[in-house]
């Protein structure tokens, strides 16, 4: 489904992507893992164009995306939930949702997807008329992916999607980006919570310092002593990355 090779990208003339190869399969739910400021959203960024500053290979369903700008990566089916949720605090939770689908020129589609997403989301229904700023956290974070899956998705990114939630939300994020997987959304979650990124995930590249240091399943990462030293909070492990 999506390939990447080679990725390097820059922050003005500073690079912060030194060659990254990656891939993300079908149904596949893959997780990059790594400190702060190790390149991770950077990745997401560059590879449906918010960086445009990039160079390397970018193949989504065989079809070569490495000059997409972002409007046509989500119009191939790469949807971007970012960092710190981003909704429109002044626009209704409903509001919100068909900004979305904004890409979609049927309406009737749009009303069906609406609904999809208010089952989804029994939540956001209850809300529907409320101003987004006025959820809760967990609520905002529910609000934008279910923006992103307006536009009907075959492959999510997600940045960050428990950052600032309360512990209790945290898991129930996480059962969610599970449910959404299992359904047939293809996704590449960044996350901060390695533990619990590598317990839902298929896959995961361990990123530090805009490189791929580590790759290999979910459970070999979770059961590698220097992952567990380095990112999941084990202090008994020998070595380094």
């Amino acid at each position: 489904m999506l390939r990447v090779e080679n990725l390097q990208a820059w922050y003005g003339h500073v690079q912060a992507i030194h060659g990254i190869s990656l891939e993300v399969g079908k149904g596949e739910l893959v997780t990059l893992i790594g400190s702060n400021g190790a390149g991770k959203s950077t990745t997401l960024k560059s590879i449906i164009g918010l960086i445009q500053k990039r160079e390397g290979v970018i193949f989504f369903d065989g079809r070569d995306i490495s000059r997409y700008m972002p409007a046509n990566s989500l119009a191939a089916g790469i949807a971007l939930v970012p960092e710190g949720r981003w909704i429109f605090p002044d626009l209704t939770v409903e509001e919100n949702l068909k900004m979305g689908s904004f890409l979609q020129k049927n309406g009737r589609e749009i009303a069906v997807t609406l609904e999809e997403q208010f089952e989804l989301f029994p939540i956001l229904k209850e809300r529907r008329k409320q101003k987004g700023g006025t959820l809760s956290g967990g609520e905002q974070q529910m609000l934008a992916i279910s923006r992103a899956l307006m536009s009907k998705p075959s492959l999510l990114f997600l940045d960050e999607p428990s950052l600032g939630l309360a512990p209790q939300l945290v898991q129930s994020i996480f059962s969610l980006i599970k449910k959404l997987n299992k359904a047939g959304v293809s996704i590449l979650l960044v996350e901060q919570n390695s533990t619990m990124a590598l317990g839902i995930a298929d896959r995961g590249y361990v990123i530090g310092s805009g490189k791929v240091l580590l790759t290999g399943t979910a459970r070999d990462l979770l059961n590698d002593p220097k992952v567990q030293q380095a990112y999941l909070g084990y202090n008994d492990a020998g070595g380094g990355i």
